[in-house]
């Protein structure tokens, strides 16, 4: 995930990222945030990555999963999946 923001955008997220050490369940809480009619994807841009990538089955320092960080940033925020 390589997200790109507007300014006011990004402002209206900045306190989000720290509530996800994964970085899973942000893609869900900034749509929402930032309403996903307003959303677009860019599909023709490559990038590498420059960390390891992580996957459902790593144990972060906080004792949860990436999936459990996913569900816990989707229940504050209201987040359905899949709606």
């Amino acid at each position: 995930m390589m997200p790109v923001f507007s300014h006011g955008g990004l402002r209206r997220l900045e306190g989000t990222f720290v509530e996800s050490q994964s970085g899973w369940g942000l893609d869900y809480v900034w749509a929402s945030l930032l309403d996903h009619r307003r959303m677009g994807v860019v599909d023709a841009v490559m990038d590498g990555h420059r960390r390891p990538t992580q996957s459902e089955s790593w144990e972060m320092s906080s004792g949860l999963s990436p999936a459990d960080e996913t569900n816990r940033l989707c229940a504050k925020y209201g987040v359905v999946i899949g709606e």
